[in-house]
């Protein structure tokens, strides 16, 4: 995993928590992942949530901002765990445009064999439905936008809260970056206690996308009952020199 003080690949984990309902469950999953794992970004991090993580992430330092809310029904908890021997440049809130939304965001750059990593953790507009709206294509190019400004390789996952036949997904694609979802062929990023409770079986909301300079050792997002939604795991192994003047998400 390091040598000489430097990652040899990077493990990344994204997941919508369920504000932490599944208590036994989220436990005996962090402590198999938490060894080996450099990142884990958490979408519905409630404060509940974050104060059950602290007990099982000890190594790893903790980024959340303040709980923002759309309406009385839309609101946004998130929180992205470090390694404390990953080297973190920066770590900012994205997308706080006030009462024009576009989800929330939290982007984490560390330092790879010299090059610059970015992650960023987002969480998408759930309400109406799961298919394209006005909100939801501008929340895209503001994603669009905001990674245009980065040189480097990139990583962006979460919950987007749309399917993946939406202009919203499918823009990512059209700018050059991997879905690594259906690039691999998953399934579905949801399970039975998402459709349990609703009568529409909606099969996908989650995704990762990776700049195409990246180069990916793994990806799974494994069948179980931790939350409503299924973790989503990355190992990758981003170029150790800076790619300057690259067109990824401009």
């Amino acid at each position: 995993r390091v040598t000489q003080g430097i990652l040899q690949f990077v493990k990344i984990i994204f997941l919508n928590a369920w504000g932490g309902k599944m208590k036994k469950e989220l436990r005996g999953f962090f402590e198999l992942h938490a060894p080996d794992t450099d990142l884990f970004c958490l979408q519905e991090a409630s404060e509940h949530m974050r104060n059950l993580v602290r007990e099982y992430l000890r190594d790893f330092n903790e980024t959340t901002y303040p709980v923002r809310y759309r309406s009385a029904i839309e609101r946004f908890d998130m929180a992205t765990y470090v390694r404390k021997t990953v080297p973190v440049r920066h770590s900012e809130l994205a997308f706080h445009d006030g009462e024009r939304m576009s989800g929330m965001g939290i982007c984490t750059e560390i330092e790879y064999r010299g090059n610059l990593l970015y992650v960023l953790n987002y969480g998408g507009i759930s309400r109406p439905g799961k298919l394209d709206t006005p909100e939801r294509i501008r929340q895209s190019k503001k994603i669009l936008a905001y990674y245009g400004t980065k040189q480097g390789p990139k990583i962006l996952g979460g919950d987007f809260n749309v399917l993946p036949e939406t202009r919203s997904i499918q823009m990512f694609i059209e700018h050059g970056y991997r879905e690594l979802v259906h690039e691999f062929a998953i399934p579905t990023t949801r399970n039975h206690l998402a459709w349990d409770r609703f009568p529409t079986k909606l099969l996908f909301s989650d995704y990762v996308f990776v700049s195409n300079d990246i180069e990916v050792k793994d990806f799974k997002v494994p069948d179980m009952e931790i939350s409503d939604h299924l973790p989503l795991i990355l190992e990758c192994d981003p170029p150790p020199a800076r790619i300057m003047g690259s067109s990824v998400g401009s």
